[in-house]
């Protein structure tokens, strides 16, 4: 059941990530240049303030939530040490996100943006540990 949901949970993301939209293709090879131009605006008080803190939540949190369930799916269909399926797990979900950013690369209405990496392995890491966590408190036993 733990494969089947991995297998769900990173179709559903592909589907998402890999379907045209109305995104111009660009692409950000450098960590946190525009999350960082955002939060700095925030801090300043600038007049896209409203607008910033809307792209940090939606896009940081977006990122994140939706690599959380492949991250703890993975770690429960791994075997092992409850610590090389949190590691496993996370290497995964950086591996699926990896394929995800290079085919975006090439999709003419998406962006390929080292942040999404970064936010996207990040929320894998939760998952798995999450998974981990309820395994060794003997919340999880399956």
């Amino acid at each position: 059941r733990w494969a089947i949901a991995t297998v769900l949970f990173t179709g559903i993301v592909l589907l998402m990530t890999l379907s045209p939209d109305s995104t111009v293709n660009t692409s950000n090879y450098v960590p946190f240049r525009e999350h960082g131009a955002a939060w700095s605006c925030l801090v300043r008080g600038c007049a896209a303030a409203a607008a910033s803190a809307r792209f940090l939540v939606t896009d940081v949190l977006g990122n994140v939530v939706v690599f959380v369930p492949i991250g703890y799916a993975a770690a429960g269909a791994l075997i092992g040490s409850l610590v090389r399926r949190f590691w496993t797990a996370t290497v995964f979900g950086l591996l699926v996100s990896l394929f995800i950013e290079t085919v975006q690369f090439r999709i003419a209405t998406r962006a390929t943006d080292v942040d999404d990496l970064i936010f996207n392995t990040i929320g894998a890491a939760i998952g798995a540990g999450l998974l981990v966590l309820t395994r060794a408190r003997g919340l999880d036993r399956g």
